[in-house]
């Protein structure tokens, strides 16, 4: 018996975010709620989520929507659940972290291809109770404990080296050094032929030998014969701080105390 599904709800702001949005509506079909604010982006009138998902996504671009409004619609995006934010962004942007959007996790790319990808990635995982991935949506979860931020690397490559290639590929798009991750999820698509498992913990186990020594790595592999030769790798790596829990005020209490202890200036 094919397994239920629940529409997810998808807020994009902006115009370049509700173009990744229409195109993931495209994919997903009725598994997927999409709720797109184009114009007057800061005027426009709150959106209440039906509380059946517990989990929402707010797509948009940095370019194109203040930090202010994002707080906004994703503070009232909580009301009932919990948020994913995926920001698109130029990787010399300053960072910024979860709880300054009002969200719970925040993923930042330069690109709307990744953060298409990405989306459909987590999309397909929180709507789906058996996800074909061999990763599950608290095994997402997890990975954002104790992290500030993470960012979205996805690439393909066809030939012998597909594998290899797309995976190098898509750390590279992140541009961070291997050994400040802490966090990395990896699925990698493709056919049955080209994704053999036994050869896949071989990729894995190079790369986790060069991240962080208290980093923890989830990967699995989604089966695709419509990919042909291609292999398709999405990434998402978080680094930061690691903290108990999330609680903001206490984070920056803690910054503040280290701040006057080293300067002691009162």
């Amino acid at each position: 018996m094919e397994a239920k599904t629940t529409a997810c709800p998808v807020l994009a702001l902006g115009k370049s975010a509700a173009s990744v949005a229409q195109s993931l509506k495209a994919q997903m079909g009725e598994q997927m709620d999409l709720y797109a604010i184009t114009e007057d982006v800061e005027g426009a009138l709150q959106i209440i989520f039906p509380h059946e998902q517990p989990w929402r996504f707010l797509l948009y671009n940095r370019a194109e929507v203040a930090p202010d409004v994002v707080k906004r619609f994703g503070t009232a995006a909580k009301i009932g659940g919990s948020v994913i934010c995926i920001e698109i962004a130029a990787h010399q942007e300053a960072v910024r972290t979860s709880w300054q959007m009002g969200t719970d996790i925040l993923l930042r790319t330069d690109s709307e291809r990744a953060c298409r990808d990405a989306a459909a990635f987590l999309l397909c995982m929180a709507v789906r109770p058996q996800p074909t991935c061999g990763i599950d949506f608290q095994d997402v979860v997890s990975m954002f404990a104790g992290t500030d931020h993470a960012r979205i690397g996805t690439a393909e490559a066809s030939g012998k080296l597909a594998k290899a290639h797309a995976i190098a590929d898509a750390l590279r798009e992140i541009d961070w050094r291997l050994s400040s991750m802490r966090g990395l999820l990896v699925n990698i698509a493709g056919s049955e032929e080209r994704v053999c498992t036994e050869e896949m913990e071989g990729y894995m186990n190079a790369v986790m030998n060069k991240a962080a020594e208290d980093g923890n790595m989830i990967w699995g592999v989604s089966i695709d014969p419509a990919l042909g030769d291609t292999v398709q790798v999405t990434v998402i790596a978080t680094r930061g701080w690691k903290r108990e829990g999330r609680d903001a005020c206490d984070w920056i209490s803690r910054l503040v105390e280290v701040t006057f202890r080293e300067n002691d200036e009162r």
